[in-house]
């Protein structure tokens, strides 16, 4: 029974990950939606921890960085998708482990503002010069109002992104999950 739940649980995710991969390669080649497909990338993630397992769930994602590497070539998509998306399944499955909303809440937008604040510094020094777009908006050098808006809209997407993920999931265990695992 044991290698017939392993089996099962190995080509689950096998299928999960091939789905996941087709929203990054959606992502990376339609002009529009790229945001929903990275998105949709990370509820699969979420999806597959709950079904696989956290020790499975781990391999899954580090089968979707490589998966996710080796279709986007390392562009700058990938970047977002590897920082912002995909840990955040992860990340979100052991949070809600925790049964005090306040603090499971707190611990989320804690790690979405490190994990920004870490990708915005990285992105201003090897991609994109702030200063630039700080002089087109008539702000000077050492005004930090860009970076208020910037966390302000971030904090906000994030929210709505958690709330959606939080609706992917539910909505997986109520109508995908029982099919999945009709014969057990």
């Amino acid at each position: 029974m044991w290698s017939s739940l392993k089996t099962k649980k190995i080509a689950l995710a096998g299928i999960l990950l091939a789905i996941s991969t087709i929203c990054l390669l959606l992502a990376l080649y339609l002009p529009t939606s790229k945001l929903a497909f990275l998105s949709a990338a990370s509820f699969i993630t979420g999806a597959a921890i709950r079904e696989v397992g956290l020790k499975f769930g781990l391999a899954y994602s580090m089968g979707t960085y490589a998966t996710g590497f080796l279709v986007m070539s390392g562009l700058p998509i990938y970047v977002v998708y590897a920082v912002l998306f995909a840990p955040y399944g992860l990340v979100r499955e052991v949070l809600e482990k925790i049964s005090n909303k306040i603090l499971k809440s707190l611990l989320k937008v804690v790690y979405f503002n490190v994990v920004f604040f870490l990708f915005l510094k990285v992105f201003e020094s090897i991609i994109f010069d702030f200063n630039g777009l700080k002089r087109l908006l008539g702000l000077s050098d050492g005004d930090y109002l860009l970076y208020v808006v910037i966390f302000v809209a971030g904090n906000i997407a994030f929210i709505i992104y958690d709330m959606a993920f939080e609706a992917a999931m539910r909505f997986y265990k109520a109508r995908i999950s029982p099919i999945i695992n009709k014969n057990n």
